[in-house]
């Protein structure tokens, strides 16, 4: 059997993207294998950005906090794209509402 090739990290968030744009299944295991690689190789210096990415990938099914969410995901995508690892994320469920860095 021969081993998959490595998929870049800012194709894998995509993929998770899709994943919980379509409902799938899927989105649960990948979004925690996406969350693993994240922290192994972008190694976000501040931990919060990691709680917030953790956030985002728990709430993007969220009846009040989709909408956010996704928006939050949307941007990490982009950040990874832009070869941007510092990770910046705008959201906080424990915020009511209130967008915060």
């Amino acid at each position: 059997m021969e081993a998959l090739p490595h998929v870049p990290l800012r194709f894998v968030a995509r993929a998770v993207a899709l994943l919980a744009e379509e409902h799938d299944p899927r989105y649960r295991p990948a979004a925690d294998r996406f969350l693993v690689r994240v922290i192994e190789e972008v190694k976000p210096k501040d931990p919060v950005q990691i709680k917030k990415l953790a956030d985002v990938l728990a709430h993007i099914h969220h009846y009040y906090w989709q909408h956010e969410a996704v928006i939050a995901l949307s941007d990490v995508v982009g950040q990874l794209h832009r070869r941007d690892v510092r990770l910046r994320i705008e959201f906080d469920s424990e915020g009511q509402g209130k967008r915060w860095r």
